[in-house]
């Protein structure tokens, strides 16, 4: 027998072959290509709608639920008790029911 040996890998006092390695621009395991890009898509939103939604973005959460609850707080000051008022709340009502019925079909699991 000779000291290289003919046989595998690491046999004979040869060292083990190296693992081969992956391409960077081909997906890999264990990382997430989605998560990886999102400075990509961040960048990408340009225009009057990235400056709304990066500003939204850095609203605390006690802001965001104030902008999306002041115009139901002051639709009463700003309606008289006509049919506008009568309909808004009647569609307020039937939403309300909506989305009691999704909860509960979705909890049903249907």
């Amino acid at each position: 027998m000779s000291s290289l040996g003919g046989g595998q890998p690491g046999e004979g006092g040869l060292p083990p072959a190296a693992p081969e390695v992956e391409p960077a621009d081909q997906a890999q395991v264990g990382t997430d290509e989605w998560v990886a890009r999102v400075d990509e898509r961040r960048a990408a939103q340009k225009g009057l709608s990235g400056v709304v939604v990066r500003g939204w973005e850095r609203l605390p959460a006690p802001a965001r639920l104030i902008v999306l609850l002041g115009p139901f707080a002051i639709f009463p000051f700003i309606t008289n008790e006509g049919n506008l008022y009568r309909y808004g709340l009647l569609t307020l009502i039937y939403a309300l029911l909506a989305m009691g019925l999704n909860v509960v079909v979705g909890f049903a699991g249907l």
